[in-house]
């Protein structure tokens, strides 16, 4: 953890320990010091923190249009950053502002906020709270049933939490015993006030210690024990004088001073109300200013002559004006923060939209909306690594047959609705968990997850073979097929080795007649060193032995020069000729190039060597594209003049074309004078393909 998240975490610990105490002037001190920290490591949570906490300074020193404007921003900051516990904070603090300014409709939108937050997050344990507070704001617009009910349930939900007895118990239960002692029901109050005196009799906290006497004072008024009343009235007065709960002894005062109006006690009912005044003087507003007026117009009505009792109701009338304008401008300022608030998150949800949209297309391949090779490749290996190791995978290469056959005798254009046609089936036809990604051409990928039995894989193979082949396409009047290679993916992690596998069951596929899919079903690699192994002559190696491995080395993501060293080299051992080159041209007179040379007696490989060419040397070649000889002189080889000039008696070379157009020659060399057999003029027309491929690739 950095330093300066130590220090923060310390100072948000300490102010709400000082929360509870009510040791305000501490609160702000520290509040700020966060706050400080905050802004200079650009600390959005801890801003938020300490906004909250200015706002609760402000609001318990009646500051209310600070405090709305601290809850405002730590709002903004905690909705962009989901900092879902300060906002819930936030919002109960936001409810019993609105309540204390009489717009109780917005107290209880705040409220309900902060309800249904705190109940989505019980590790809060936080939701007591905002049902203590609900049930103020019953118990403020005199509906006491609605008001005790939430204070029992504020209770009920603290003790299923198994929390430890403390001073917010304590509140809770006063709460409740004061609105049983207001409405004379001291039978159902007796059980809560036995568990009060057990817990709380010598807890002196002074909110405790003023809601204890207010408690005698509701219990004497009923029984109209007068004396003893005085007596409680001004127990209270002391009390009431060092307390930090503005709101709490505000309410009491006016409950204090409707009973005294009640028993016709005029002398502690002006005194109440001075002592009061002199509260509400630390807390100058509008809105409080009028409500003195009308309990001083209560008094007058009361106690005072026809004469007093009309110019207290002039002042009420104009205090109540000026409270109006008050609350008017209270409610434009709410609006327009909320207005702000809206427009901030909806900038914050097209910004995070457009993050989203960028996300999605750096994903996915611009013509298909299928993920593309990159997002695909990581995609898999997420996956591999997370796999259950009960489970198997399924990874599939699929290529659509004779494409190229489409785009000659259809047009490209037809070849590519085809591509995004073919790819829409397979979107739609998968679970939402397996994945699609093109990774080139017409080839696609595909890994099906979750597979617990091997038949799964099978029938989910033919599924997709036989939905593309009834596929309706624009333009394309016959049947579309598809084929297949595929790996099943156990304990394999390696993401090349799987691509391979599933590669070279593609292969047998299409060499099988296509419009059908293999499955990988045994290490081939192994089995072709081993066969090479046994041999002498090279003319006992096959086609079959040597191009599938050719296919799957060169059909991999990375089009590496390590993996062109590789396979030219296993080429070269198996076919036991002297070398073997790759030339790839770099202009259309084919002038220049590249020539790649792998030379098995030097067991040496020189790396994409810049060349000149004889464009005549193109003209050797026949109508199949070939070009062998069995005997020849050293000084009719061309195509490489940086180079000794080796003693070659025999060479069987093939053009490599793309799109008809000769991109490049693959080419083999011997020293010793022979006839190549029709294996080896497939083997190299073969190979020509698989190079095109990679040249293409690497382009």
């Amino acid at each position: 953890m950095e330093a300066y998240k130590e220090e923060a975490a310390t100072l948000e610990k300490q102010l709400l320990i000082l929360r509870e105490q009510g040791k305000l002037e501490e609160v702000a001190q520290t509040a700020r010091r966060l706050f400080d920290i905050a802004q200079l490591h650009q600390d959005t949570y801890y801003s938020a923190a300490a906004l909250y906490f200015q706002a609760f300074y402000e609001f318990s020193v009646g500051n209310y249009k600070a405090c709305l404007q601290s809850c405002f921003n730590s709002e903004e900051i905690s909705e962009k950053n989901e900092y879902l516990k300060i906002l819930a904070y936030v919002h109960n603090l936001q409810g019993i502002v609105y309540s204390d300014l009489g717009d109780f409709l917005t107290s209880l939108h705040y409220f309900l906020k902060a309800y249904y937050l705190t109940i989505d997050h019980p590790e809060f344990e936080y939701h007591y709270a905002i049902i203590n507070n609900l049930g103020t704001l019953f118990h403020e617009i005199d509906c006491e049933e609605k008001g005790i009910e939430y204070f029992i349930r504020a209770f009920q939900e603290r003790r299923k939490l198994h929390m430890k007895f403390e001073l917010n118990d304590g509140i809770i239960l006063t709460n409740i015993l004061m609105v049983y002692m207001k409405l004379n029901r001291a039978a159902e109050a007796a059980p809560w006030y036995e568990v009060f005196l057990k817990y709380f009799s010598e807890n002196k906290h002074i909110v405790l210690e003023e809601n204890r006497i207010m408690l005698r004072i509701f219990e004497l008024w009923h029984r109209k024990h007068i004396s003893e009343l005085k007596q409680c009235l001004y127990d209270f007065l002391e009390i009431a004088a060092k307390s930090s709960d503005y709101k709490n002894t505000v309410r009491n005062y006016m409950d204090c001073i409707q009973i005294c109006i009640s028993l016709k006690l005029k002398d502690q009912a002006y005194l109440l109300f001075r002592n009061l005044e002199k509260m509400e003087a630390h807390h100058p507003d509008s809105i409080n200013s009028a409500r003195l007026a009308d309990i001083k117009v209560e008094l007058a009505m009361q106690f005072c002559s026809r004469e007093e009792l009309y110019l207290h109701l002039l002042e009420a009338y104009r205090l109540n004006r000026k409270a109006r304008e008050q609350e008017k401008r209270n409610n434009l300022q709410s609006i327009l923060n909320k207005m702000d608030l809206e427009n901030a998150l909806y900038e914050q949800h097209i910004i995070l939209q457009r993050n989203e949209e960028l996300l999605r297309s750096n994903k996915l391949d611009p013509f298909t909306e299928v993920l593309n090779k990159t997002a695909f490749r990581t995609h898999v290996l997420d996956v591999i690594r997370d796999k259950n190791k009960n489970e198997k995978g399924a990874f599939f290469i699929l290529d659509i047959d004779n494409f190229k056959m489409i785009n000659d005798t259809c047009g490209h254009l037809v070849g590519d609705q085809v591509i995004v046609e073919v790819a829409a089936n397979l979107q739609n036809n998968l679970r939402e968990d397996d994945l699609v990604g093109r990774i080139g051409g017409d080839e696609f990928c595909i890994y099906l997850q979750h597979i617990k039995q091997i038949d799964d894989i099978e029938k989910n193979a033919q599924r997709i073979i036989d939905n593309i082949r009834t596929m309706q396409l624009t333009g394309y009047h016959r049947h579309l097929t598809v084929s297949m290679g595929i790996c099943i993916v156990d304990a394999e992690k390696d993401f090349e080795d799987i691509f391979m596998k599933a590669d070279h069951a593609l292969y047998e596929a299409k060499a099988n007649g296509r419009d059908q899919f293999v499955v990988y079903k045994n290490d081939y690699f192994s089995q072709i060193m081993q066969k090479k192994e046994k041999r002498k002559d090279r003319h006992e190696v096959t086609v079959n032995d040597i191009l599938p491995k050719v296919f799957e080395m060169l059909n991999v993501f990375d089009k590496q020069d390590e993996l062109l060293a590789q396979t030219m080299k296993f080429i070269c051992r198996a076919m036991n000729v002297k070398n073997i080159f790759l030339l790839r041209f770099e202009n259309d007179s084919y002038s220049m190039g590249r020539v790649y040379i792998y030379d098995l007696e030097k067991n040496y490989a020189c790396k994409h060597v810049h060349i000149q060419t004889d464009p005549v040397y193109l003209k050797s070649f026949d109508e199949r594209h070939l070009y062998y000889q069995n005997q020849i002189n050293n000084e009719e080889i061309q195509y490489l003049n940086e180079y000794e000039r080796y003693h070659i008696q025999a060479t069987l070379q093939h053009q490599i074309l793309y799109d008809h157009q000769v991109i490049g020659i693959i080419g083999m060399n011997d020293r010793r004078i022979h006839e190549w057999n029709e294996d080896e003029l497939s083997l190299i027309r073969n190979l020509s393909y698989a190079f095109a491929t990679y040249l293409i690739a690497i382009e």
